[in-house]
């Protein structure tokens, strides 16, 4: 009955008060009442009461705040409290069990483990029955994952990252999933595995939208970004998921790249960005990526366009290019032609692409068969040869009266 009660009012506050005063401010202030009236009192093995679970999601909710306000260092405690709550050493790691060495957000990890604490060491109670372990785990990995990202710390993200994905039997909020798939996603970007970064993204918006988070539509644009780069045929609004966002109007802007994309129509693509670059360009994290999002987009028009021809100019090129500068179409000319997608030769001089047409795989069967066929005309012409001349000599031999087998 308490634990609901007070559950309610934190929801309440946090839907009230703003979270940008972090830590320091009306919101942080009543979390931190709530954690001080459920401490564990001194000299007892066990939280007030018995609500470890009401402490351990308020202490959640103060990290969260501590991330979104910019306060590492008090994240970093938070962080180091719910891991020890839950029974991973967050200091010396000789001290670590075997089976925890090496963990990210055990005593492995530094980040963690630079501050030791000098408060008395929390009660570690025991797990709720069937999922509350796994369950916990997630929720913490999602506050070190946002923190690691943020910091830029790329090594231990991805190592946690990981790690998440192998936890099992945990029921967590849809939103710590979304959390962690988004940041997962953000990771693979910034490595180009583009294909796993539109899978992860598409998972965190489907978990922001059960949710009810607005999350959601930004995990979508990242998606459609993803999907764009990757260079899939596949229009991600084509998804039972997605399709009725599509005419959203934070959404719209994404919808139309995307159909210029798949049309690969240069003009009106650039033309989208112009019009919409509020909803577009405000977002640093796609701003990031539109120089590569438009160098993936005029190297498709570039294959499409090069198609009938065996010799073209970069000036022609560049017109097809909605004016791109020469000197750029040569660059993504030979960076086709290294990567083997476009087999033929630049005259730098002339400004002129001669293109090799690719042999046509039935004209390379023809010529086989024919060399096959040539070659067994040739092997029966022998073979006839050979039983003419064994019987020319045959019928000179029985003409002077020898017999067969003699």
């Amino acid at each position: 009955m308490i634990e609901k009660a007070v559950t309610k009012m934190l929801d309440l506050a946090a839907s009230s008060f703003p979270a940008g005063e972090g830590p320091e401010g009306a919101l942080g202030y009543l979390y931190s009442a709530t954690l001080d009236a459920f401490r564990r009192p001194a000299g007892t093995g066990a939280f007030d009461g018995g609500h470890d679970r009401l402490w351990f999601r308020t202490k959640l909710r103060l990290g969260q705040l501590c991330y979104e306000s910019g306060d590492d260092h008090g994240l970093r405690s938070a962080v180091r409290d719910l891991l020890e709550s839950r029974g991973e050493p967050p200091e010396d790691d000789d001290a670590a069990p075997a089976d925890l060495r090496g963990r990210p957000g055990s005593a492995l990890c530094p980040g963690f483990a630079a501050e030791p604490s000098r408060r008395p060491r929390l009660p570690q109670p025991a797990p709720a029955a069937g999922r509350a372990p796994a369950t916990s785990l997630l929720e913490i990995y999602a506050l070190m994952i946002q923190l690691y990202g943020r910091t830029g710390d790329h090594g231990r993200l991805r190592d946690l990252y990981v790690r998440s994905q192998r936890v099992e039997g945990g029921i967590p909020h849809p939103r710590t999933l979304a959390v962690i798939k988004e940041c997962g996603g953000k990771m693979y970007m910034r490595e180009r595995e583009f294909d796993n970064a539109r899978r992860a993204f598409f998972d965190a918006f489907r978990s922001y939208d059960e949710a009810g988070d607005p999350g959601r539509l930004r995990c979508l644009k990242y998606q459609v970004l993803a999907s764009m780069l990757f260079e899939s045929g596949i229009n991600p609004f084509d998804a039972a998921e997605a399709r009725p966002f599509k005419d959203h109007d934070e959404i719209v802007a994404m919808t139309d790249l995307v159909r210029a994309y798949h049309d690969g129509d240069v003009k009106t693509f650039e033309r989208v960005l112009q019009r919409n670059q509020g909803k577009i360009m405000d977002d640093p994290f796609i701003r990031t990526y539109i120089d590569d999002l438009l160098k993936t987009v005029r190297t498709r028009v570039l294959l499409r366009v090069l198609q009938p021809y065996t010799r073209t100019t970069l000036q022609f090129l560049s017109h097809q290019l909605n004016g791109v500068p020469p000197d750029d179409v040569e660059n993504l000319l030979s960076q086709l032609i290294l990567e083997g997608r476009l087999h033929g030769q630049i005259d730098q001089d002339n400004g002129i692409l001669y293109r090799k047409m690719p042999q046509d795989p039935s004209l390379k069967n023809a010529k086989a068969m024919d060399d096959l066929t040539a070659a067994m005309k040739k092997m029966t012409s022998g073979l006839i040869a050979a039983v003419d001349s064994a019987i020319t000599i045959g019928g000179d031999k029985m003409g002077r009266g020898q017999r067969w087998g003699d």
